[in-house]
């Protein structure tokens, strides 16, 4: 990034490089903090020095093409690492919105939250999700939670702005999500998972009933999660 800053002297070009470095560290530190959730023990602040964390590759250069083999980093170090994208990313990123298929402030501010919560910072952990909370565009606020008592016309009729929501995957809830455009290659997960074939079903698996039947009658989960199709004898 630095070599490519170096080289510009237009202000716009520089603006769309702080863009581009924003995004790239919120992308990192998303997947690193994916990694260490994942493979990694729980961060506990006494022996986190002591614990392992994950590789930490951070140059695509590293090793000037030779193939360079990297013991784990501790989990604290994991997590300086993960912080310091994220921090890095709260000062390059400068999009505001809710639903969004690029990085936000919110999207930033949500992620910091969340790892200060895995590192126990819960003071930070706080901070940072009142910091989405109140989010604004001017008077506007950004992020609300989809209504399971307001009605929204859709495609495929009235539904709650909850139903909605996890139907068509669009909500001022939503805070960040992965662009997925019918130009992209593949199919949806529900076409993978429901195995739709010819237009009937041979879906991987079914709900049993004790499961479906966990969700009270009343719960609007129980009608926005689950629906009753015929598959294929």
């Amino acid at each position: 990034v630095e070599e490519v800053r170096n080289t510009l002297t237009v202000e716009s070009e520089r603006k769309t490089i702080d863009k581009y470095e924003g995004d790239v560290r919120f992308m990192r530190a998303l997947a690193y903090s994916d990694l260490i959730r994942t493979f990694c023990e729980a961060y506990e602040p006494s022996t986190a020095t002591q614990k392992m964390g994950v590789p930490l590759y951070l140059h695509y250069r590293e090793g000037n093409g030779s193939s360079v083999k990297k013991a784990r980093a501790t989990l604290e170090e994991s997590y300086a690492q993960v912080l310091e994208d994220l921090l890095q990313a709260d000062e390059l990123v400068t999009r505001i919105g809710s639903d969004a298929a690029f990085v936000t402030e919110g999207a930033v501010d949500a992620l910091l939250a969340r790892v200060y919560l895995y590192m126990q910072n819960w003071d930070k952990a706080i901070d940072h999700a009142t910091n989405v909370l109140e989010s604004k565009s001017g008077s506007y606020t950004v992020y609300s939670l989809a209504d399971a008592n307001s009605y929204v016309s859709t495609a495929s009729g009235i539904m709650t702005e909850y139903q909605a929501m996890w139907t068509y995957d669009s909500s001022e809830e939503i805070i960040w999500k992965i662009s997925f455009s019918t130009s992209d290659m593949g199919g949806s997960l529900g076409t993978l998972f429901m195995g739709i074939t010819g237009g009937q079903y041979n879906p991987n698996y079914v709900p049993a009933k004790w499961l479906i039947d966990a969700y009270d009658g009343n719960d609007i989960r129980r009608t926005t999660f689950c629906s009753l199709v015929t598959t294929m004898q």
